[in-house]
């Protein structure tokens, strides 16, 4: 038997399917680490049109989550998000510009990434 939650199927399990459920929900990624996930992966690839529709959705949220670690998360990518709009270059050699070079660290940061290409 399985149980349907739209996306989400639970297979037969001894836990119960609404715990299955909020478990599963519970490991969703945060606003902020979606947000950063995707500007860097345009960064990454080097789409400039990509990399400024996402500069700007960043830039364009509201930060109406109660203090806590969401809050500063979107807090420190709207920073990060300021810093790169001022950018000459967003592909310039990262040694090139430390603060681009650490604005990616600190994107690999909230999207939760140790790795990507230089």
């Amino acid at each position: 038997m399985s149980v349907n939650f739209w996306p989400i199927t639970l297979e037969n399990s001894r836990e119960p399917p609404i715990r299955r459920l909020m478990h599963t929900f519970h490991h969703t990624r945060t606003l902020s680490t979606s947000l950063a996930e995707a500007l860097l992966r345009a960064w990454i690839i080097g789409d400039a049109e990509k990399v400024n529709v996402e500069l700007r959705r960043s830039g364009y949220v509201e930060t109406d989550f109660d203090e806590g670690e969401e809050a500063e998360r979107i807090q420190l990518l709207k920073a990060v998000v300021q810093r790169m709009q001022t950018c000459p270059d967003l592909f310039a050699p990262r040694a090139a510009d430390p603060g681009l070079d650490l604005c990616v660290d600190l994107l690999a940061h909230l999207a939760g990434q140790t790795a990507y290409p230089d």
